[in-house]
């Protein structure tokens, strides 16, 4: 877990919130994140991490945070590209940022294949094997987060991988193309289809996990909307909160004892704000702010 240090000035407390922040431009993509992977070019992917591993197995990389109850890293997958299938024991949130992802669900063998293109999410539920694939004309980006226990590192078990089953089968996630789409349709969220509300300071949210969007579980996510001028005052939470950008600049501030810090946040940065941490957020840009809101679910 990330631990909370005692802090006797603003200068503790800014290092404090310094390092809890995940620049875009100071991470560099891991090509070799899954292992797995080596001498199958058609499975290479690139990760970025911020918040834990995300299922790879570099669980001490320096530059992510310790994940509590969510990993969050993006994945940069060319075209032409797939994962083979598999399975974690927890739910998983693919959430797109660029391109069209075609993502295969495994119904006891029966794949139900759904495209997905920016903004959309597809959450798999915990023991659903799954495999995605970019037959697209441009690369895709994602955002993905998979749920985390701190005493269960986030494992992935494959169920169709081309070292046992070849390429030509690999390829096909070890089913066959089902036109029925079971429950699949419960685990997506659409940009288009998910519905707004507006909060009293003046965001504007839809939400993807949890309060009306696929089933909530050590996690929920909304894709927030901030216009030039809204601030949210200083709050904390029970769970930790990690604000992930996706265009304007956010400033996030930082309180204890009376002290406050802040740090702009730029596209594809992230802040993770631990539990019980006083944080506030505004945008004295000069443009609309949208970032992806991600909280822990408690059991307290």
């Amino acid at each position: 877990m990330v631990v909370i240090e005692a802090v006797s000035s603003n200068a503790g407390l800014a290092d404090e919130l310094h390092r809890h922040i995940g620049r875009f431009s100071d991470k560099q993509p891991d090509w070799d994140a899954f292992p797995s992977n080596r001498g199958y070019p058609d499975l290479a992917r690139a990760q970025i991490r911020y918040v834990g591993a995300g299922g790879s197995p570099k669980v001490s990389d320096p530059s992510t945070l310790k994940a509590e109850h969510f990993t969050l890293s993006l994945v940069h997958l060319p075209a032409g590209h797939y994962a083979a299938s598999h399975v974690h024991d927890v739910e998983e949130a693919f959430y797109v940022l660029k391109g069209v992802l075609t993502v295969a669900s495994d119904y006891d063998g029966k794949i139900v294949k759904s495209r997905m293109g920016p903004r959309d999410m597809l959450l798999n539920e915990p023991g659903r094997p799954h495999g995605f694939l970019n037959d697209g004309v441009e690369p895709v980006l994602m955002a993905i987060m998979v749920a985390n226990f701190k005493d269960k590192p986030v494992a992935i078990r494959y169920k169709c991988h081309p070292k046992d089953f070849g390429q030509e089968v690999a390829r096909t996630f070890g089913g066959t193309e089902d036109t029925d789409r079971h429950d699949v349709d419960r685990w997506i969220t659409r940009y288009s289809q998910a519905a707004s509300r507006k909060d009293p300071a003046g965001l504007t949210r839809k939400t993807y996990i949890g309060n009306g969007g696929a089933p909530a579980g050590r996690f929920v996510k909304d894709l927030a909307h901030m216009p030039v001028g809204c601030k949210v005052d200083a709050f904390t939470r029970n769970a930790e909160e990690v604000f992930f950008v996706m265009s304007g600049c956010l400033t996030v501030g930082w309180e204890d004892e009376g002290a406050l810090v802040e740090e702009r946040l730029g596209p594809r940065d992230a802040v993770f704000n631990p539990a019980g941490r006083a944080h506030s957020l505004r945008n004295d840009g000069i443009e609309d702010v949208e970032f992806l809101w991600i909280s822990g679910v408690s059991a307290a």
